[in-house]
């Protein structure tokens, strides 16, 4: 969304940067309206090194552009375009007012001005900051008056991403922030908002393998998100490690192959997915806290950690929600190249970078 770096070019991919693991995302569409169709072009993940990516700040750039280089190689995609996202801890965002008779150069002038109000000085150590924003519409509140949206994120930040997409043969097309993608990736993509949501409060989990992030979606605007650190997949890696007394890399391994004793789904998995259900409900309460629309009428389950076998029952039966696992081509088709033996277990997790690659036809 930052349109210093807002190229439209196509075709584009999506590239997800998270703690564990690089994904790619390319998707074409036909049609307009409600006869748009969506077709997943090529996809990919990649587990990056341990340490690349530590607390969702870029610390090998190096490996991770290695990664990525060889995701583009094996999913065939022909794009030398990338939409890429900073994580929503890394960003600044707010919503404020502005006269709406104002033109473009005092809009842009006074919402440099209000968003040096929020923005960390470099006085702290804090390195430039890149601001970018939009205008929502009108204020409800205030006649006469538009709601603006501005983000900031440090350049550094941006500049990391930048360098790996240059690594693996890419160049930024346009830079967004990770809950933005992930809130245009469930309006766009999601069954459930293809019919006639718009009175219910959605609320979507992602689960990462060690950030979780809970929004909340009402008549397709976003009403709520928290992010929350330190719970995700990486917690079933370690209970496996302390479990079996095996390494963290034998017990990530395990986890994603399998060949665990007969009593893991029963004394590991299943305790593993009971704190899952209790921290998306600590998570809900926190939605229930801080706004008036006091319900969630359905949970959608994203990220890695969402397809694991009978999570979603597990919490369904917890928080009395119905609740399904995210599947962002459950409509789409699917490319002839596209290796889609493992699309199904893969689609949760690809969630960001799905709408990442949405940005293709803005």
């Amino acid at each position: 969304m930052f349109d210093f770096l807002s190229r439209k070019k196509f075709p584009l991919v999506g590239v997800d940067i998270t703690n564990t693991s690089i994904k790619l995302v390319e998707l074409s569409r036909s049609g307009r309206g409600s006869s748009t169709r969506y077709r997943l072009e090529s996809y990919g993940i990649e587990p990056l090194p341990p340490g690349s990516v530590v607390e969702r700040n870029i610390s090998n750039a190096g490996d991770i552009g290695d990664a990525l280089a060889s995701l583009v190689k094996s999913s065939g995609t022909k794009a030398k375009w990338a939409a890429i996202a900073v994580p929503s801890n890394t960003s600044i965002t707010k919503v404020i007012q502005a006269d709406a008779k104002m033109s473009e150069a005092e809009l842009e002038a006074y919402i440099r001005e209000r968003a040096d109000e929020h923005i960390p000085s470099k006085n702290d150590g804090n390195s430039e900051p890149n601001l970018d924003f939009q205008i929502k519409g009108p204020s409800e509140n205030n006649p006469g008056s538009i709601d603006v949206l501005f983000v900031a994120s440090a350049e550094d930040v941006i500049l990391s991403r930048k360098e790996i997409l240059d690594i693996a043969g890419l160049k930024a097309a346009v830079v967004d922030v990770e809950v933005y993608a992930l809130e245009r990736a469930c309006i766009e993509m999601l069954d459930i908002f293809a019919h006639g949501a718009e009175d219910q409060n959605i609320a979507i989990m992602d689960i990462g393998a060690t950030t979780t992030s809970l929004i909340v979606i009402s008549n397709r605007e976003c009403i709520f998100n928290r992010e929350m650190h330190n719970f995700g997949g990486q917690q079933l890696t370690i209970d496996i490690q302390t479990r079996y007394g095996v390494s963290i890399d034998d017990a990530e391994k395990a986890k994603l192959k399998g060949g665990l004793p007969d009593n893991y789904d029963s004394e590991v998995l299943a305790r593993f997915k009971d704190a899952v259900a209790s921290q998306i409900e600590l998570a809900v309460d926190k939605f229930y806290e801080s706004n008036t629309r006091n319900r969630i009428d359905h949970l959608v389950l994203a990220g890695g950690v969402a397809s694991i076998m009978g999570l979603d029952e597990v919490v369904e039966r917890k928080l009395n929600v119905p609740t399904t696992v995210a599947n962002p081509f459950a409509n789409a088709s699917v490319a002839p190249r596209v290796r889609s033996t493992n699309l199904g277990e893969h689609a949760p997790a690809l969630m960001t970078a799905v709408g990442l690659a949405l940005r293709a036809f803005d």
